[in-house]
């Protein structure tokens, strides 16, 4: 626990340690944002899927949303690190696989993942492409002076974060617009590209001449627009 909400650290390797302040720009949030039971109840049920040895990461992205890695092996703790995580989830939810997804299904996926890391769905910017989706957080997700932007594997087999001391640029309020409406959009710039098929295909939503855009490249053709 924490009294007023203090941040504390609590390292089990070393026996439990707890301070109040947090020096490092790595993302942070009090306790009494972060719904502890629920993530108690995420572990125990990860805990159940290693034959083995396993270790359990939880990390702090924003206040609304953490990433919970489980890696399984016959090797020690400390040296279960070093591998592969076997199971990745987001704010408590699996990562999804966007293998074979549609656009708009792809786009359902990515709101999805921007709604868990902030609930207002603002983003300074977001790119998919066929390996990964890449979301930038606006300005006001900043926490201990860590503005976290996530990479996120497209399989759902990894998901990173780093952190920035600004944004990528100004907030693009995403709240009301929904996966039909993108994939639409995606779908009328990759006409108007003359582009055909997904394959090699980014697409990005960003701040262009000041006004948010969807912009697709493939190779050497591209196009925007404005987003509607």
């Amino acid at each position: 626990t924490a009294e007023g909400g203090a941040i504390q650290i609590w390292d089990l390797v070393d026996g439990l340690e707890a301070r109040d302040t947090f020096s490092g720009r790595y993302p942070a949030a009090p306790f009494d944002a972060i719904d502890s039971e629920a993530i108690q109840r995420e572990v125990e049920a990860l805990t159940h899927e290693c034959e083995d040895n396993y270790r359990i990461t939880v990390n702090v992205v924003t206040p609304s949303a953490h990433v919970t890695e489980l890696r399984c092996g016959e090797t020690s703790f400390l040296e279960l690190v070093a591998t592969a995580p076997v199971r990745v989830h987001l704010g408590g939810t699996p990562l999804p696989d966007y293998a074979g997804a549609s656009v708009e299904e792809t786009w359902q996926h990515v709101l999805a993942q921007v709604a868990l890391l902030d609930p207002d769905m603002a983003v300074s910017r977001i790119d998919v492409d066929d390996e990964q989706v890449g979301i930038w957080l606006a300005e006001h997700s900043a926490t201990n002076d860590c503005l976290p932007s996530m990479s996120i594997a497209r399989d759902g087999s990894e998901a990173g974060w780093a952190c920035w001391s600004s944004a990528r640029g100004p907030a693009i309020p995403l709240g009301g617009t929904t996966a039909a409406e993108l994939a639409q959009l995606q779908r009328d710039v990759m006409t108007e590209a003359g582009i055909v098929g997904t394959d090699g295909l980014e697409a990005t939503i960003d701040v262009a001449n000041g006004v948010p855009a969807l912009a697709v490249r493939q190779g050497p053709l591209g196009a925007e627009a404005p987003l509607r």
